[in-house]
């Protein structure tokens, strides 16, 4: 389980400080889900629109709608992810005006609004209290405006989660294991069940709703990086299953899995698979 406590605290500036590496290895995915909602509004359709990006983190989303013409509102609840995200919009020049962030707990205090689309790029599993906060979200939104959010099947059909698990299985055994998230709990495999967003939307008063699987390869170092499997070894250090496992790992433990999972991409691509759903709705 993942609380709103821990993204406004560390969980929040510990993605803040792997940003890039986090907004390389999830790319595939924000633009498929992009793709998607750019296809709904049909074409120009994004271009001056009002979208709200739930769960923007660093902004890379936000940016990227406001690309594609739309006014976008990036909604964090992490200061810190809220400071990098400005701090990149403030860089874009020209772009700034057309992107804001907003810091605030969207189960809470969403913007406004109206909106005319929510976009989310795995931001959305992580309410406490699912069908009163999309009720509240519903409420920010034009009538009409669609939905799209990307989410994470379940782990055992993600390699990124599944593959360095296995890997190091007798290099983690003795390490305490995170408690078992509870089904539908708040936390990155929140919504792999899609029957429980399904309900929890349409409880909340979306309609139209709807979801398709996504498979999309996780990039885990740059295309130009000098040494790519210590660059994808490093991300599987500090990020996922991998890294929760070893929270409290002395360092030559870490050190261990680090050259372990080196080793599952040295003559081989940084990438592992990803499988994830793009859900659909209408407010």
């Amino acid at each position: 389980m993942t609380s709103a406590d821990d993204w406004r605290g560390g969980l929040g500036a510990r993605w803040a400080e792997r940003a890039v590496m986090q907004d390389r290895a999830l790319a595939a995915f924000g633009a498929e889900a992009l793709a998607e909602l750019a296809g709904i509004v049909g074409t120009h359709g994004l271009e001056g629109r009002e979208v709200l990006d739930l769960g923007c983190g660093p902004g890379a989303t936000t940016l990227g709608l406001a690309r594609r013409g739309a006014k976008a509102t990036g909604l964090d609840i992490s200061p810190d992810l809220v400071a990098l995200a400005r701090a990149r919009a403030a860089e874009t020049g020209p772009m700034a005006g057309a992107v804001d962030f907003e810091e605030a707990d969207a189960a809470e205090a969403p913007p406004p609004g109206p909106f005319g689309a929510l976009f989310s790029r795995f931001g959305c599993m992580f309410f406490a209290d699912p069908a009163p906060a999309w009720a509240g979200l519903r409420a920010v939104m034009r009538p009409g405006a669609p939905m799209v959010c990307v989410a994470w099947r379940g782990p055992g059909e993600n390699d990124w989660v599944a593959r360095p698990l296995e890997m190091c299985a007798d290099l983690l055994a003795d390490l305490p294991a995170p408690p078992r998230a509870e089904r539908g709990a708040p936390g990155p495999f929140g919504w792999a069940d899609p029957t429980l967003p399904v309900r929890w939307l349409t409880e909340a008063g979306w309609r139209s709703v709807a979801w398709r699987d996504v498979d999309a390869p996780l990039m885990l170092a740059a295309p130009d990086s000098d040494d790519p499997a210590a660059e994808a070894a490093e991300f599987l250090v500090r990020s996922g299953p991998v890294a929760a496992r070893l929270s409290e790992a002395p360092p030559e433990r870490v050190e261990a899995v680090r050259a372990r999972l080196r080793s599952l991409f040295e003559g081989a691509p940084p990438v592992l698979g990803g499988a994830a759903r793009i859900f659909t709705a209408i407010a």
